[in-house]
């Protein structure tokens, strides 16, 4: 029997809306064991009313929604992007408490899922007393095209991080995104949420330093690949055309900034 799951995913993106239903609807899963949370972080009537009736005609379990009518979504400023999605997953907090199960799914809006059979291969390793968070596989669009999956050399107080270029089943990392991931209800609720400009990850992985500093490991899963959308231009990291960047950062004990090594790019 499957367990009862609550799906997150925060929306500021019309022109995604309907392609992210569309790969729900097309996912393996029980809308009566499943949770929808939702966060519509602008004044956009248009995808709440879609997810409403989404959420209605499908039968799901429960609903939660909340709309930020007076936000403005800022895409250019990477310093306010990063600490409004810290912000955001606060805000949820409210509604994925309301909701039952024990395992919390994080989708983002412009993250395509159309390849995932189900959630199996995320869920599944939450059953080790050990795990307490697994990512799929995306690409970036900001910049260099990097796997949003990091590891630190120091999960306390780190001076070295960098990116990992593919691999192979489930692999052991410090953090990674919020583009797709399961992790554990009680993570996903006592975590604070923050960024931090003098950091150059974001809040995801700053959520997975505090996963691992309450005795879990995260994983990434190789073989769980997920599309990046970007208005209907749809990018995976394991297209042959596209060649795949890893970054170190080591802190400079100097200034306490980090410093920035790019290395040669490589396939999936």
């Amino acid at each position: 029997m499957h367990p009862v799951i609550t799906i997150f995913t925060p929306f500021t993106r019309r022109w995604a809306v309907e392609k992210w239903l569309e790969d729900l609807a097309s996912v393996e899963h029980d809308p009566a064991l499943t949770n929808l949370c939702c966060i519509v972080d602008c004044d956009e009537t248009y995808i709440l009313k879609h997810l409403e009736r989404f959420a209605e005609e499908l039968g799901y379990r429960s609903f939660h929604v909340k709309m930020n009518s007076n936000w403005r979504p800022n895409e250019i400023n990477l310093s306010i992007r990063r600490q409004r999605v810290a912000d955001i997953h606060e805000q949820a907090k409210d509604l994925v408490a309301k909701c039952d199960g024990d395992i919390v799914i994080g989708l983002e809006d412009d993250t395509v899922f159309d390849r995932l059979p189900n959630f199996n291969r995320l869920i599944d390793p939450l059953s080790s007393p050990v795990i307490g968070f697994v990512e799929g596989v995306q690409m970036g669009r900001w910049g260099a095209n990097i796997i949003g999956a990091w590891r630190a050399e120091n999960g306390n107080n780190p001076t070295q991080i960098e990116t990992l270029l593919p691999g192979q089943d489930y692999e052991k990392i410090t953090g990674g995104g919020w583009y797709g991931y399961a992790t554990r209800k009680h993570l996903f609720l006592n975590a604070t949420y923050y960024a931090s400009s003098s950091q150059p990850w974001g809040p995801d992985v700053n959520f997975g330093f505090y996963v691992n500093q309450q005795g879990y490991d995260c994983l990434i899963d190789w073989s769980t690949v997920f599309g990046h959308n970007d208005h209907g231009n749809v990018k995976y990291p394991d297209d042959p055309k596209v060649r795949l960047a890893k970054i170190v950062y080591n802190k400079n004990t100097a200034n306490g900034k980090w410093d920035r090594t790019d290395h040669e790019p490589s396939r999936y």
